[in-house]
């Protein structure tokens, strides 16, 4: 009974260091589908053509009924690494998960200068 209590315990320990953690970042540059990103912190264990989930940062923004969003995220889509290079990355946008439409106008996801937080597949 021990040693499985010891086997699990240092499997879930393994899976915690080897898994890829969520990076948060900023857009700071949009070409067609690529995008480029200033990460928070130094990825680990992502490398080119990684996927992940994308999701926006909510904080600020006025919601359907006129409320101020004070915390959220709200994915957006799916996207590819291209390159990495520590705090920077090229991703490619995969699949646009989302069209909100304002005043008949769709808005963009994507935009220069927004929080993002990516989550990685496995």
């Amino acid at each position: 009974m021990k040693t499985i209590k010891l086997t699990i315990l240092f499997l879930l320990l393994v899976n915690y260091t080897y898994a890829q953690q969520p990076q948060i970042g900023i857009i700071t540059a949009i070409s067609d589908k690529l995008v480029t990103l200033k990460l928070e912190t130094n990825p680990t264990n992502v490398k080119p053509l990684s996927i992940g989930y994308v999701s926006k940062d909510l904080t600020g923004t006025k919601g359907p009924l006129g409320m101020t969003f004070t915390s959220g995220w709200f994915e957006i889509g799916e996207i590819r690494v291209k390159s990495i290079n520590k705090n920077s990355a090229i991703v490619e946008i995969v699949k646009e998960k989302t069209d909100i439409v304002i005043n008949g106008k769709v808005q963009k996801q994507f935009v220069v200068g927004k929080k993002i937080k990516i989550e990685w597949t496995k």
